[in-house]
């Protein structure tokens, strides 16, 4: 049986920005450097939800967001 809470890759992506940046240019920071390591390895895995704010939050219970 699967260990449910172990995923089934063994990398992790994380992208330090300056938080002197004002916020939308920290979004346009973190796309453009996540944009080079998803095109040069595109089996990393990340999630995108588009839905009702009642359902996104629900999914969303817990995780720590960018502010």
């Amino acid at each position: 049986m699967e260990d449910l809470l172990t995923p089934p890759f063994a990398t992790k992506v994380a992208v330090l920005v300056r938080d002197d940046l004002e916020p939308w240019q920290r979004l346009n920071v973190t796309a453009f450097l996540v944009s080079g390591v998803t095109a040069a390895n595109p089996d990393l895995v990340g999630l995108a939800l588009h839905g009702p704010k009642n359902g996104v939050d629900r999914i969303l219970k817990g995780a720590h967001l960018h502010h």
